[in-house]
């Protein structure tokens, strides 16, 4: 490979949103970006391994094909470094933007433009094709902004934690009854 990504986007993400927000909320920011590239990996994983699309450096037999490993020969549709550098920048992005961080353009301007950087690098490496790289950015895009938007739809600034459960007996009896919000 000509140059590995693997870290640059989750460093580049977490430290723009974590520089920007605020103190107390840092390790929060952090598991909720962890939570949108958990899920984006998950998926991402099942479909590369049902699809089984060959490599472009393995399928027109450049220079790069032999230092692809055999058993990520066929994993090409879709790209896992992508979707994953999409999910980063995405969800760090919204989180900013949830939370009214003055400096929200800057989270999305960075995480963007690093995630835009790996898809491109993967497709100059001959790792993936076009179309790898594209639908890896959606996907990566899509779990970014969904988890923040639907798991986390209280994060504002200066709102308070709003966590609480209840757990009552049910006056048919036998069962507890659970409420909660979140």
């Amino acid at each position: 490979m000509l140059f590995r990504s693997d870290g640059a986007e989750p460093v580049l993400a977490l430290g723009a949103v974590n520089l920007f927000g605020r103190p107390g909320e840092r390790w929060e920011n952090t598991v909720i970006v962890a939570e949108s590239v958990g899920a984006v990996g998950l998926f991402t994983n099942a479909v590369k391994f049902s699809v089984g699309r060959q490599r472009p450096a393995i399928h027109y037999h450049t220079q790069l094909a032999a230092d692809i490993p055999a058993n990520d020969a066929n994993v090409s549709f879709f790209s896992g470094h992508t979707s994953l550098a999409f999910a980063c920048a995405v969800s760090a992005g919204t989180l900013s933007s949830q939370r009214r961080y003055p400096e929200a353009p800057w989270v999305w301007g960075i995480g963007l433009a690093g995630a835009t950087a790996t898809g491109l690098l993967r497709i100059g490496a001959d790792a993936h094709y076009a179309t790898d790289v594209l639908t890896g950015a959606l996907v990566g895009s899509a779990g970014g902004l969904l988890v923040p938007l639907l798991l986390h739809p209280r994060l504002r600034a200066g709102s308070p934690n709003q966590t609480m459960a209840l757990a009552a007996p049910s006056t048919t009896g036998g069962l507890v009854g659970f409420s909660g919000v979140w």
